[in-house]
């Protein structure tokens, strides 16, 4: 709360700091308070103004975020295409191969040959073939047809109204609607009872291929003859604790997924799951931004489920497959030991009935034959010990894998988390690279323009050497010229001084003619007339200069645009610089002619 002392310092400290001088005074509960008037009209422009500069900015604000997400929107649809036309391209290439591999398998299978013969396929083939056009002339001709009649018919009756046959055509098009309706919920059930039938398939030869699993001895193991009965029960009892041990491990760890083991499509239909496990499969672990590009994908997909539970399930799906994965991990383990098992029991008894062979033939080698029989034994037993041994470092690297995976998963999300950092630093270094480039084509612009005018000022004095050497050839011709003319006009006043007197010798009466006198004679003429012609040389260049007019150099193009980037002040700009020489000239010049000074 303030009280009256602060207030009325608060007033006093504005009133100064703003300065204003007109206050009021007003009794308010016993007490004298100044206050300075208001300028309501005032206050509501400024507040007019200044909600009009925010609403603006607001809808700028808004149109950039919509220009963002649209943008966002592109790009991510663009990724999704990309990915299903090479998902596209990868199920036509195995398709090619297993289609090639089936015919492979039929022409070289002799239980199929010997079932079914080449000729009763290839007449299975074209009935299959007979059967698809038959459906396909009563299921999709007809409609083609109805619809080209439709067309047809609309072209015609273009504008003009005819109800009882429009309601006629509609009616039959329901009843078309209607019929195709039927036949795909036909196909729907053919296809999910073919796909159960399959199913069941799948599930009886996956039970075939799993028998060797659960197997507890190979019938060859059981049935083969061993000298020594406790070796043949060692045996078999080995074989028992392997695969009591795998038959634990399969145990536990279906105990540590017993949600998983309980529901195998984690509550969604068959179809969903299908659906989710292609999605994500299409998206390698390669691809940017992969979680991000499937759960998009997904949402696209499935619009019935909300993000939460998909997530959920993405939970469920990665926790199944690491269940499979570590399931057929102990299969494989189980095999291979099993396998192991197997070659060392095999070899074990047949070097036992080698001995006992033996035994029998020499009769006094009996205690030999015992003490091989224990060796046996001994061996046996280390063979135990170590694949005990064996199964207690699996179990060590097994954990030592989920613990690896687990600080690779957090060595993931470090990289993430740095990965960004570096994105901050990389846009910093290529904002100082761009002032570095530019820095440098700046240096590179006042080297070549310092080159430029060296090569001008070399230029310059072998051009004034030139002109210097022509200038005095010209004076030489010249004076040359100037010789000659002397030595013409001596003669000519000889000629003169003769004439002179052989006009004298012929002297003729003439009438007086003042005009005369003033006149030009033609000799004189002659004579102004080289005079003329020698000024008028002396005054030309010494070279001829085939060059562009005035209204040729405005009519270009280039210039027109240097103007308008000198008049407005940016004809120094990178983007002028790299603008100018990409405008094409009026005319294309010539190869003889083109400039290779910049290459």
């Amino acid at each position: 709360t303030m009280s009256g002392s602060d207030f009325r310092s608060f007033l006093t400290f504005h009133q100064s700091k703003v300065g204003k001088k007109d206050t009021r005074l007003l009794i308010h509960e016993g007490k004298k308070v100044l206050y300075s008037p208001v300028d309501y009209e005032k206050l509501n422009a400024i507040t007019k103004i200044k909600h009009s500069v925010g609403k603006k900015n607001l809808l700028r604000i808004n149109e950039i975020n919509v220009n963002n997400n649209q943008n966002k929107e592109r790009f991510v649809l663009q990724e999704h295409r990309r990915i299903c036309e090479l998902e596209l391209r990868n199920l036509a290439s195995k398709f090619k191969v297993l289609l090639d591999e089936l015919e492979a398998f039929q022409s070289c299978n002799s239980s199929i040959n010997s079932i079914f013969s080449d000729k009763d396929i290839n007449d299975y083939k074209v009935l299959l073939k007979h059967d698809f056009e038959h459906f396909k002339q009563l299921t999709l001709v007809p409609v083609n047809n109805l619809r080209a009649d439709i067309k047809e018919w609309l072209n015609e009756n273009k504008g003009v109204c005819h109800k009882e046959k429009t309601l006629a055509i509609c009616n039959e098009i329901a009843s078309v609607k209607n019929q195709h309706n039927v036949l795909i919920e036909q196909l729907q059930q053919e296809k999910s009872s073919l796909e159960l039938e399959l199913s069941k398939l799948n599930k009886f030869f996956i039970c075939l291929s799993n028998d060797f699993a659960k197997m507890s001895c190979p019938d060859e193991l059981v049935k083969m003859s061993c000298p020594d009965e406790s070796l043949k029960n060692s045996f078999l009892s080995t074989f028992q604790r392997l695969n009591e041990k795998y038959v634990q491990n399969i145990n536990d760890l279906k105990i540590r997924f017993n949600k998983i083991d309980s529901d195998p499509l984690g509550g969604w239909s068959k179809n969903d799951n299908f659906v989710f496990t292609t999605v994500v499969k299409q998206y390698s672990k390669i691809t940017l931004n992969r979680r991000k590009l499937y759960m998009d994908r997904l949402r696209r997909e499935m619009p019935h489920f909300n993000n939460s539970q998909l997530i959920s399930y993405e939970k469920w799906w990665l926790n199944d497959k690491l269940f499979k994965t570590q399931l057929q991990d102990i299969f494989c383990s189980w095999e291979r030991d099993r396998n192991d098992l197997i070659f060392q029991v095999k070899h074990l008894i047949k070097e036992a009935q080698f001995k006992y062979e033996e035994n029998e033939e020499i009769i006094s080698r009996n205690m030999e034959q015992k003490f091989i029989c224990k060796n046996l034994h001994e061996k046996l037993r280390k063979y135990q010990d170590e694949m005990e041994e064996i199964f207690l470092l699996e179990e060590k690297q097994r954990a030592l894998v989920e613990e690896k995976e687990r600080k690779r998963l957090e060595k993931l999300k470090n990289l993430e988390n740095k990965r960004k950092e570096q994105l901050k630093i990389q846009l910093i270094t290529y904002k100082e690279e761009i002032e570095k480039k530019a820095e440098r084509i700046k240096t590179q612009d006042a080297l070549r323009l310092l080159e430029l005018q060296d090569q001008r000022a070399k230029q310059r004095l072998v051009d004034e050497e030139r002109i210097r050497y022509r200038e005095e050839i010209y004076h030489q011709k010249l004076m040359k010229r100037k010789q000659i003319e002397k030595l013409k006009e001596k003669k000519i006043e000889a000629t003169e001084r003769a004439l002179k007197i052989l006009r004298d010798q012929v002297s003729v009466t003439a009438k007086s003619d003042p005009l005369r006198i003033i006149e030009h004679t033609e000799a004189s003429k002659a004579r102004l007339a080289a005079v003329y012609d020698l000024e008028k040389e002396a005054q030309e260049p010494l070279f001829p200069l085939h060059t562009y007019s005035v209204e040729q150099i405005g009519s270009d193009m280039r210039l027109k645009v240097e103007m308008a980037f000198r008049s407005a002040n940016i004809h120094k700009s990178d983007y002028a610089r790299n603008l100018i020489p990409l405008i094409a000239p009026p005319t294309r010049p010539r190869k003889d002619n083109q400039s290779t000074i910049f290459k």
